[in-house]
């Protein structure tokens, strides 16, 4: 477990930002768990691991850790434990295709930019909440298409890695898509945000 201090503290519209002054070695698709007041939570590393932060992005909610997250400001700390690894991290394959919706985009923002950095064939298909917010258009605007999840993106990538990330039942409804257009299980990767 270690102290960090929070660099910076940002949102956008019901998102909030926060990046901490601690550079953690990680993979791409990583978890840390924040801990405030003996209270924690789970959150998808949004930064690269090159980047010197770490930063996460949450919907911000009436929780009380929400809350207590929300009021923090720039200079206070927090614990911070991990990283940590789950089934969300990158597979080898020649082309990578994230669907997403609204805040699952936090890992594949660290995810589709360490591919970037190597090479790899990236895309993102990403449906913003119904506040229309596109979270981190301005580091993955070249590779994220903006529309809703559907049969054409399944159909059109069968030699893909998929990766699908979001609240619980996206995630269900996009991976039956995925498998009903012949998507084999062994190429999907899902990430569902159950702290939601």
């Amino acid at each position: 477990m270690a102290m960090t201090k929070i660099l910076s503290k940002s949102k956008i519209g019901n998102k909030l930002f926060v990046k901490f002054d601690t550079k953690l070695q990680f993979n791409p698709g990583n978890t840390i768990d924040v801990i405030i007041d003996n209270d924690r939570r789970t959150f998808s590393i949004a930064s690269a691991p090159w980047e010197n932060f770490t930063m996460i992005a949450t919907n911000i909610r009436n929780s009380p850790f929400k809350q207590k997250l929300l009021m923090l400001k720039e200079g206070d700390e927090v614990k911070i434990e991990g990283p940590y690894q789950d089934e969300f991290v990158i597979k080898d394959s020649p082309k990578h295709v994230f669907v997403t919706k609204d805040i699952g985009i936090t890992p594949v923002r660290s995810m589709a930019l360490y591919l970037l950095k190597n090479s790899q064939n990236v895309t993102i298909y990403y449906q913003p909440d119904e506040d229309g917010v596109i979270l981190f258009k301005e580091d993955l605007g070249n590779i994220m298409k903006i529309e809703q999840i559907s049969n054409k993106i399944f159909k059109e990538n069968q030699d893909a890695m998929f990766y699908i990330s979001g609240e619980p039942e996206f995630t269900k409804i996009a991976t039956k898509i995925a498998v009903d257009n012949g998507i084999k299980a062994g190429k999907i990767v899902v990430e569902p945000f159950s702290g939601y």
